[in-house]
């Protein structure tokens, strides 16, 4: 039934879990956006502790693939935060050159967000760095496949009326 997202079918089982998903979805939010807030103040340690915490306590097997098509809503699915906190635990190893931990953190990036660009880009920056220049290829192949943003421009009405401009459609 949610294969994807929990968005797709809309059964009282699915419905359930994609409203406990989303509940959850606001909490790893708010401790996204404090990982964020720390790196941004230039304390990667503290950064990288939160986003590592983060995946720890919201990363479960419960946990629906996030899916591209499901309807935008006012904030983005737990898969789709997860995915980017882990994308962003991957940059911290690969920049202290933890290179297994970082590419086991994009590789978890894309499995629960398959068209997550960033990761993309990232594994296959790794990958050509470690000279797997044709599992490189393949990753750049695929970020390069993805549909170009969309026209609409960040913070207008519309825009910002969903995650989906800023989190999906802009990486």
């Amino acid at each position: 039934h949610a294969a994807y997202s929990g968005f797709i079918c809309d059964c009282p089982t699915c419905t359930a879990e994609a409203t406990e998903q989303l509940t959850i979805a606001t909490d790893a939010l708010a401790a996204f956006t404090q990982a964020q807030a720390l790196e941004e103040e230039g304390e990667v340690e503290a950064a990288a502790i939160a986003y590592h915490d983060l995946c720890e306590e919201y990363d479960t097997e419960a946990v629906l693939r996030f899916d591209c098509t499901a309807p935008p809503a006012d904030d983005p699915p737990l898969a789709l935060v997860l995915s980017s906190a882990y994308n962003s635990l991957g940059g911290f190893h690969l920049d202290e050159e933890r290179v297994e931990l970082a590419r086991s953190s994009f590789l978890r990036s894309l499995a629960l967000w398959p068209r997550n660009a960033m990761s993309l880009v990232n594994i296959g920056d790794l990958e050509r760095a470690h000279g797997s220049h044709s599992l490189a290829l393949s990753y750049y192949e695929c970020a390069a496949a993805e549909p170009p943003p969309s026209s609409l421009a960040k913070g207008s009405a519309s825009a910002s009326a969903s995650y989906h401009a800023s989190w999906v459609e802009a990486p």
